[in-house]
């Protein structure tokens, strides 16, 4: 509002159009075998973004953003505690050819619903001759013999959603795809990234 002549003229400011979120410009991908599958439906962010079940190569989860499939480059396989002793132990071998197969993404994380103390205190071994040690061991030094793996404990199926969610959220902040090139560049020069997908760039952190 602003006086002219004594007069009063209003003065009206156009609003700035809405921008897109980056969750509304992103399909989560969930693998078909998933046998509990996350909801975010209450999820401040991610419940913006769609899902849809489809059979995934490699891990339960990944997405598509803004039209880019990053499923043969970004997976997250989930577990619950009582799947990771399964795995390590009767289903091993298929287990860790899947760990290999996430070793070669670009990235790949395994996400287990539990944290240590709860490992120590889980009622997951009563019919297992598997030691809390022993499978907190094979958590820890996998992770060294696949450094491309990440693997985390959360502390519960909802910290595990949340790690989910910001795994997304960090990959597509820092780094994204430019259709205008055909290798690697690093933002702060010239450098190419060895062992980084085609056509990825990294992103700085603003």
């Amino acid at each position: 509002m602003s006086f002219t002549n004594n007069k009063i003229e209003v003065i009206r400011q156009k609003k700035k159009p809405k921008t897109e979120s980056q969750w509304s410009k992103t399909i989560i991908l969930i693998d078909t075998r998933e046998q509990s599958p996350y909801t975010f439906e209450k999820m401040k962010g991610i419940n913006e973004a769609k899902t849809v079940k489809v059979t995934l190569k490699t891990g339960d989860y990944s997405f598509i953003y803004n039209g880019k499939d990053y499923s043969t480059i970004f997976a997250v396989e989930r577990k619950s505690w009582e799947d990771w002793i399964g795995s390590i132990t009767s289903g091993r071998e298929r287990f860790e050819n899947e760990i290999k197969r996430l070793n070669d993404m670009d990235f790949g994380a395994v996400v287990i619903e539990q944290d240590v103390s709860g490992a120590y205190t889980s009622a997951d071994f009563t019919y297992s001759k598997l030691s809390p040690a022993l499978a907190l061991a094979t958590f820890y030094k996998w992770s060294v013999k696949y450094p491309k793996v990440h693997f985390y404990l959360t502390s519960s199926r909802t910290g595990a959603k949340e790690c989910l969610k910001h795994l997304i959220e960090g990959y597509i902040k820092y780094y994204h795809i430019s259709p205008s090139k055909s290798e690697i560049a690093w933002h702060k020069g010239t450098e190419t990234v060895p062992g980084r997908a085609k056509n990825l760039v990294i992103g700085i952190e603003s």
